[in-house]
């Protein structure tokens, strides 16, 4: 549960900060909306009868296409995954 709580905050405060329109239909983001969307990923991340394994990778093609998370592949900037790997 501290876990789920932990990834909710994080996702509202770090990943969704600057979220302002939604992309598909240019709506309003507020609070309420990045709170529930945290949710939803949430959700369906901890649902271990939908992933069917509790210790194994989910890629970033699942993350983008089932989760529908806009994610920056680091792997694509040569520069920066050398800067990330050295951390």
């Amino acid at each position: 549960l501290l876990s789920i709580n932990l990834l909710e905050d994080w996702l509202v405060r770090y990943k969704f900060k600057n979220w302002w329109k939604r992309k598909s239909s240019g709506e309003d983001v507020d609070d309420e909306y990045r709170a529930n969307r945290a949710r939803e990923i949430v959700t369906k991340l901890s649902d271990s009868n939908y992933w069917h394994s509790h210790g194994r990778g989910i890629s970033i093609q699942v993350l983008r296409g089932e989760l529908k998370l806009r994610i920056e592949d680091f792997g694509q900037h040569p520069e920066l995954s050398y800067n990330i790997s050295k951390l």
